[in-house]
């Protein structure tokens, strides 16, 4: 049986499928099914994001976001912030008292800040405890769990 999808170039929200109902060489038995799939405003941001997906887009953010720095020879470099803090966490070592992780709300963009804005608080420190640890997991997964990841404290600074 051979599908040929073809799509109407005209909207996405309507795709026709044509398919063979037989697969005899002098079949021209065809069977078309049109499915309408509302797409809604693809302007507007759903009303909320899941957890996981705020999670990872909480770290993608970290991750990327840099800061200009001048070096000791007088030279510009981009810094990645975030991850600088979690390598000199893992490279001191054992802390005590512990720091806490920083994070900067003025960092974030607009729609990190407003989701985080709308998390009660228990549903917070997990959503930057994960986005926090996966930061440090890229750097060294096996130093991280077996010191920081018990006493990690993350602290969203407004």
């Amino acid at each position: 049986m051979v599908t040929v999808i073809s799509m109407d170039p005209s909207t996405i929200a309507k795709p026709n499928i044509k398919s063979t109902i037989c697969e005899s060489s002098g079949c021209s038995a065809y069977a078309t099914i049109e499915v309408n799939i509302p797409v809604g405003d693809l302007g507007t941001f759903p009303e909320a994001w899941l957890t996981s997906y705020l999670i990872d887009h909480l770290k993608q953010h970290l991750a990327t976001y840099t800061e200009v720095k001048t070096s000791s020879e007088g030279k510009t470099v981009p810094a990645r912030i975030y991850y600088d803090q979690a390598l000199q966490m893992l490279k001191v070592g054992a802390y005590n008292p512990v720091p806490s992780y920083i994070i900067q709300f003025s960092h974030l963009n607009t729609r990190l800040q407003t989701e985080l804005d709308q998390l009660q608080d228990i549903d917070l420190i997990y959503v930057l405890k994960q986005a926090v640890s996966r930061i440090f997991e890229d750097i060294n997964l096996e130093l991280y769990h077996n010191s920081i990841s018990r006493i990690l404290r993350v602290v969203l600074q407004r």
